[in-house]
């Protein structure tokens, strides 16, 4: 019953060193034509031998006429606290992550040119600000990201196009999710 147990033990060791070792590429994709979204997410390991991908229910938004600063205040209180508090966690990872792919399209319109020319620079700047943050935060590692924005000083539009492909390794996030238990217990 020893070596049988011994056996079992060495094949459980090197499946888990096997599985840490297994890279995972994720595919997010989101485009918006008109008033028509589809936001799609893709797993895939082994080379795209295990694959599964879904898409995102479309999600209506009930909007308000006027909201007040408090309500606003504690709705990004309770959205950042637990990103504040799991922190060092979400970085760690994110210092795991290689982004290989990101390509980000967007066409604008407002019916006026100078109103069009001035939101074209405002999400250009924003654009450059996005991915500033993403290359500080995730490992290098593939293409150059592919960004435009086609401005449309003749029709009010907005089209979007993104695009990206993230590879992590499962022992990277297994490592991640034994800290998470680990300041959990605390």
């Amino acid at each position: 019953m020893g070596k049988v147990f011994l056996v079992f033990l060495m094949f459980l060791i090197l499946l888990l060193l096997f599985l840490s070792l297994t890279v995972v590429r994720v595919q997010v994709s989101y485009a918006r034509r008109g008033k028509d979204d589809q936001f799609t997410v893709g797993f895939s390991a082994w080379r795209g031998l295990v694959h599964y991908s879904f898409e995102l229910p479309r999600i209506k938004v009930k909007k308000e006429k006027a909201i007040s600063p408090p309500k606003l205040l504690g709705t990004l209180f309770r959205f950042f606290k637990p990103l504040r508090i799991n922190s060092a966690i979400i970085f760690y990872l994110l210092e795991k992550v290689r982004l290989r792919r990101l390509t980000w399209r967007t066409e604008i319109g407002t019916g006026d040119p100078a109103q069009t020319g001035l939101l074209a620079g405002v999400i250009w700047g924003l654009k450059g600000l996005i991915l500033a943050a993403c290359s500080r935060l995730l490992a290098p590692g593939g293409a150059g990201p592919v960004v435009e924005i086609r401005p449309s000083f003749d029709r009010a539009c907005f089209n979007m196009a993104f695009n990206c492909v993230l590879d992590v390794r499962l022992g990277h996030i297994f490592i991640t999710g034994l800290k998470y238990l680990k300041i959990k217990r605390k």
